[in-house]
């Protein structure tokens, strides 16, 4: 929740719908490889436009990465 809350503050509100879009399938994903591909494509279609908001999810992303090693129930 504060990685998702810390990287809508650099995206307009008329952006942020559609960003959202693509950040809940990052932390939506079910495991860490489709994690990873899915920060990728946020990455390709934001990064020029709102590079703080996708650097804040790569800088934090070894920390981010360990909710993706439990098994899905949890």
């Amino acid at each position: 929740m504060h990685q998702l809350r810390s990287s809508m503050k650099y995206i307009p509100h008329k952006d942020k719908k559609e960003f959202a879009k693509y950040l809940k399938s990052v932390y939506g994903a079910v495991n860490k490889d489709t994690t990873l591909e899915n920060l990728m494509a946020a990455k390709e279609k934001w990064d020029t436009k709102y590079p703080n908001a996708i650097k804040n999810w790569e800088d934090n992303w070894d920390n981010l990465i360990t909710l993706f090693m439990f098994p899905e129930y949890i």
